[in-house]
């Protein structure tokens, strides 16, 4: 849930599509922010929003990029891509260096179609599907990049960590059928499994809107699981984890970093949490020096509420932008596009990153446990 400050900030953002107090300002460098603050990927979008606020703020605190204040054109797509494209239009015309932004797909699509054809940068903070930074000959696209991972490398990860670490021997599989992408992540978790040389002794599927709990846990018992991985949205996935938990079934759960939000925890129930696994880029609660500036931070920006791992992306995003900037002497979005295309460790509070060929983040995770309803670091995984 935003607080009411947000959603003020949102209406003034809405009201005036784009905004830039000093637009026409020489001596500064204009970073466009094209991201979902309204809409059905709001919660992502504003949280990647403040991370890119209070990172912006810090370096210009600092004194700006080679004595250049960093100036924010930002708008909102309102999860839309029609919406997506008006914004992006606009951000050219305002000059900017590079446009961090948007999450969703089809809001990428469209929005890195207009910037490739002036050679502007598009970094997405949080963008998921492959397609984002890849062509239909998979060939990388030279002006979009993402700080996401391939999303199928989370099911890996989790599945090596069920076999290896759990360890299980047996899995179950809950999968939603109506998402080709979660069918995709129970898939690629089926065969992880079984090659680190587990069995999946069960796999069911369910609707979003007609999810048979009482047949589901029937099996359940009936196949005796060592863990059940569930591949489904947030919301789904922690009212099965409540069902199962108040039916008596305190077997290992595994999943996906959509299982972070205070809103997936709220559904779930903090006693249903325990024994629950999900892979992540970013927790707050690591010990990392740099994290722990990054956290204390944000909360005295916004008002103790803790980060997200779309707000720590959001972050790095700006960071590494204007890092690059820094470095290449010249300001400009082509020496931008080079620095980003070669980026190599760079050393971010989502933890060390290493541009690919089709511009994918290869990126250090994190496996975070919940205990007594609190997300802890449980291991980390290298890239």
């Amino acid at each position: 849930m935003f607080k009411k400050i947000k959603a003020g900030m949102v209406a003034l953002l809405l009201s005036v599509g784009v905004c830039s107090s000093v637009a026409q300002a020489e001596d500064v460098i204009r970073l466009g922010i094209n991201l979902e603050l309204t809409g059905d990927y709001s919660e992502q979008g504003y949280s990647a929003y403040e991370g890119v606020r209070l990172a912006v703020d810090e370096v210009n605190r600092q004194g700006g990029v080679s004595g250049k204040k960093v100036i924010l054109i930002t708008g909102s797509n309102r999860s839309n891509a029609t919406e997506a494209g008006r914004v992006t239009d606009k951000m050219i015309n305002e000059g900017v260096v590079a446009v961090i932004g948007p999450i969703k797909y089809s809001n990428i699509a469209i929005a890195s179609k207009m910037l490739e054809g002036k050679q502007i940068p598009l970094i997405s903070p949080a963008g998921k599907d492959p397609r984002s930074t890849v062509d239909r000959q998979g060939n990388g696209k030279p002006y979009v990049f993402k700080l996401t991972s391939p999303e199928l490398m989370q099911a890996q990860i989790m599945a090596k960590f069920a076999r290896k670490q759990i360890p299980a021997k047996t899995a179950a599989i809950y999968v939603d059928s109506s998402d080709s992408d979660m069918i995709d992540l129970a898939e690629t978790f089926q065969k992880e499994f079984i090659a680190q040389g587990g069995q999946v002794s069960m796999i069911k599927t369910y609707e979003p809107q007609n999810m048979a709990y009482p047949v589901t846990l029937q099996n359940l018992r009936f196949s005796k699981p060592d863990v059940i991985f569930i591949a489904g949205r947030a919301q789904e996935a922690a009212k099965a984890i409540r069902h199962l938990r108040e039916q008596g079934i305190k077997t290992s759960i595994v999943g996906l970093s959509n299982w972070e939000s205070n809103d997936f925890q709220v559904a779930a129930g903090a006693e249903s949490l325990n024994q629950v696994y999900f892979c992540n880029v970013f927790s707050p609660s690591g010990k990392d020096p740099q994290v722990s500036q990054f956290v204390d931070a944000y909360k005295k920006r916004y008002g103790g509420e803790s980060p997200s791992s779309y707000a720590a992306l959001g972050y790095d995003s700006a960071k590494i932008v204007l890092d690059q900037l820094a470095k290449g002497g010249e300001i400009s979005s082509e020496g931008l596009q080079m620095s980003l295309h070669t980026l190599r460790d760079y050393k971010g509070v989502t933890g060390e990153i290493t541009m690919s060929k089709t511009h994918e983040a290869l990126r250090s995770m994190v496996i975070v446990e919940y205990q007594d309803g609190e997300p802890i670091i449980r291991d980390k995984v290298a890239p």
